[in-house]
């Protein structure tokens, strides 16, 4: 299912590239997903599952084949003198000087204790911790998408609007161009329109350049090739709750899971302290063999039992508890750092978003009385009333106070998601 999402993904997000339009949760998805640190969680799993392996390989049987071959300057030997008897020899044999040995070991854990199930556990959290640490890393990359994105989307608001600044001088130009004929105003009003133009046209070929300089670092961050004209579409305005104080970040899952690998330490030494129980068989061939006064080459086997217990470890284990129980307090430090860090962010942000709220307000108020002011401007220049300087002034006002209020909404869903991005909900 979760191949298939993916895919679904991939489809509807090329469909947007061909019509040159992005949505911002798409350019975050496409980033991971591209980014070459989040392969690197595949290599760690592949890692864990290798040591996982390994850690289960101890309750297989062991057998492994030894073979030794030694001399000695004297052996064990019985200084009995046997009594002489007609018609018998009686001699106890010596043990040679040179031994001679092959044999094979075979052995089987039968109860460890939980040691092995507890390595796991370790190594199963040391995964998920090291993952999370990835997330974390690819988390930071949300920002960047999102300032970049939205950054894009002020240039791109600026140049719609300058451009209509444009086709609406313009438009003036060709009615100024009429009253210059009939003498109602002079040359100088339509040199001063032409200029304003050109001051425009300025500002549109920087804007473009700055917009694509965006769109090529947007581009690199995605890993994914975009149209020269893509449009980036403004996300959904939306209300947020600021009745939850839960932090849903990844550092916060990251904690956890690193609290989680102290625990499992402590089990593990737990596990050490108790009583391990193995069998154990030799089969060999030897001289001597297990008799050790004959000089011959025998068979044999030894088969049994092995229990183990450490029941004095000189407090090692309560100390090395001690440890644990420290870097935990070093782990929950972190955590009341972080936490005060992402409150303090949020804080930041909920005030910016009121702020602009109140902002918002206020614009449209402002625009509607600037259009007004601006139209009765026109009639006026048209009949030679004020001079193009005065109604390029006021038609100056007018759309700087349409540019902030655009940037003021595009800044208030961006101080939105930041809020959201920082406490992760």
């Amino acid at each position: 299912m979760k191949k298939l999402l993916i895919i679904i993904l991939i489809v509807y997000t090329s469909n947007l590239f061909s019509q040159n339009i992005l949505i911002l949760d798409s350019c975050i998805e496409i980033t991971i997903k591209n980014y070459p640190l989040f392969k690197e969680k595949a290599l760690h799993k592949k890692i864990s599952d290798l040591n996982i392996k390994n850690n289960h390989s101890n309750y297989l049987l062991s057998i492994d084949f030894e073979g030794t071959a030694s001399y000695q300057s004297d052996v064990f030997r019985l200084d009995i003198e046997m009594p002489n008897i007609p018609g018998f020899e009686l001699d106890l044999p010596a043990s040679p000087l040179d031994h001679y040995n092959f044999a094979i070991n075979i052995s089987q854990l039968i109860y460890d204790g939980g040691t092995i199930k507890n390595l796991n556990s370790i190594e199963q959290n040391k995964l998920l911790a090291e993952q999370k640490k990835i997330d974390v890393e690819l988390y930071k990359l949300k920002e960047q998408v999102e300032k970049t994105y939205f950054s894009i989307l002020i240039l791109q608001k600026t140049e719609e609007q300058l451009r209509l600044t444009v086709k609406e001088l313009e438009k003036r130009k060709k009615t100024v161009q009429s009253a210059v004929k009939n003498g109602i105003l002079t040359q100088d009003n339509l040199d001063i329109l032409q200029a304003e133009i050109y001051k425009l046209e300025q500002n549109l070929i920087e804007i473009e350049e700055t917009k694509e300089s965006g769109i090529n670092i947007l581009q690199e961050l995605m890993s994914t090739e975009l149209h020269a004209e893509t449009e980036l579409k403004l996300p959904d305005d939306f209300e947020i709750k600021t009745d939850s104080i839960t932090i849903n970040r990844p550092e916060t899952e990251l904690f956890i899971l690193q609290k989680n690998i102290l625990n499992s330490n402590e089990k593990l030494l737990q596990s050490n302290r108790l009583p391990k129980l193995g069998t154990f068989a030799q089969g060999g061939y030897g001289n001597p063999g297990l008799t050790m006064i004959s000089d011959e080459w025998n068979p044999y086997f030894i088969v049994g039992a092995k229990l183990t217990w450490n029941i004095w470890d000189k407090n090692i284990t309560k100390r090395n508890k001690e440890i644990l129980k420290i870097n935990s307090d070093f782990i929950d430090t972190k955590k009341e750092v972080f936490d005060k860090s992402i409150n303090i962010l949020c804080e930041k942000e909920l005030g910016e978003i009121s702020k602009l709220k109140r902002l918002i307000k206020k614009d449209d108020k402002i625009i509607l009385l600037q259009k007004n002011i601006c139209k009765k401007a026109g009639s006026k220049l048209n009949n030679g009333i004020i001079t193009s300087i005065d109604y390029i002034s006021l038609l100056n006002d007018k759309n700087r106070s349409i540019i902030k209020a655009e940037i003021h909404r595009i800044k208030l869903i961006e101080a939105k998601r930041n809020y959201i991005r920082i406490k992760g909900n």
